[in-house]
């Protein structure tokens, strides 16, 4: 009985002393958004991986490039929507 009370005495004073209230709180991270501008343009590569070597298949590469048209619309009950437009090269 004296041996549990020794150990339930030792396993309560680890957990005060691990529980230190002067360590680094995690700060929240905050996320900063750009919004696109009218006219801008982005390419995206799209292709199938070869799962042997881990590469590229050049067969079923496709390129699509998305360009920003109008910023700020309100849409479906939505505001500060994006309108884009998508050409596959």
């Amino acid at each position: 009985m004296k041996k549990v009370l020794i150990l339930i005495l030792i396993a309560i004073t680890i957990l005060f002393v691990s529980c230190n209230k002067e360590s680094n709180p995690v700060k929240p991270i905050t996320d900063t958004y750009v919004q696109a501008k009218v006219g801008s343009s982005f390419t995206f590569d799209e292709y199938t991986i070869d799962p042997e070597s881990g590469l590229p298949i050049s067969e079923n590469r496709d390129n699509t490039m998305q360009t920003i048209l109008t910023t700020g619309m309100n849409f479906m009950g939505k505001t500060n929507v994006t309108k884009v437009v998508s050409n596959n090269r």
